[in-house]
């Protein structure tokens, strides 16, 4: 990379080749379709630092950390003037679609960066996250009810917040003991197991909830 004066790849691209490469350049440059990744060797431009245009006026610096040709994406890193807890550089990293380049000119190196070290990610590391992701995605579900009244809704959330509740259909599963179902009332509470004490522990904390929210004879 060329660190002395600003070189536009955009523009010598343009200068050096003919045919199709010169016109993906000049495409590049602004006059290329939208949505069509520039013809930049972007890819050769890794850790340098670079000041790219945008066609909508806008304009990113910093060191190219790196360019992923499959989903278009360009990744500037830039040293930031604050420090973490323990006391190295933060930094900022940008996302540009390469879509929406419209020149990449190379203003220096990366002297003044220290380039975080992107350690491998295994494939278990990966499945482990998403097995997480799995879980917790269920679990929201869980919370939300199909098919209810923002009634039955308001009193599952407020049941929640003092003990674990989940929808079971258009019943709210407290402890995996207690269902209650529509109208929502002490009076639909009913055991699931043999738990004659958690059954009027949910009974009590349901009439509270129901006072709080105004519903002392709910309806539907």
């Amino acid at each position: 990379a060329n660190t002395g004066s600003p070189l536009s790849y955009a523009a010598t691209a343009a200068k050096k080749g003919s045919g199709a490469d010169a016109n993906g350049a000049r495409r590049g440059a602004g006059g290329r379709a939208s949505g069509t990744p520039p013809a930049l060797p972007l890819t050769s431009l890794v850790n340098t630092r670079v000041e790219i245009d945008l066609i909508n006026g806008d304009r990113a610096e910093g060191v190219l950390f790196t360019y992923d040709v499959y989903s278009g994406i360009v990744a500037l890193i830039s040293a930031s003037t604050a420090d973490d807890s323990r006391g190295s550089k933060k930094h900022t990293v940008r996302l540009v679609k390469a879509c929406n380049i419209r020149d990449v000119k190379v203003v220096g190196d990366k002297s003044d960066i220290q380039m975080p070290i992107v350690r491998a990610v295994t494939t278990a590391e990966i499945e482990a996250r998403k097995a997480r992701a799995l879980v917790q995605a269920k679990e929201r579900a869980s919370r939300i009810g199909v098919g209810v009244s923002e009634h039955a809704q308001s009193i599952f959330e407020a049941l929640s917040k003092t003990l674990p509740c989940r929808w079971d259909q258009n019943s709210i599963v407290v402890l995996d003991e207690i269902a209650i179902d529509s109208p929502y009332t002490t009076d639909t509470c009913r055991e699931l197991t043999s738990a004659a004490s958690t059954l009027l522990r949910v009974k009590k904390v349901l009439q509270g909830e129901l006072g709080r929210l105004g519903h002392a004879t709910p309806v539907g």
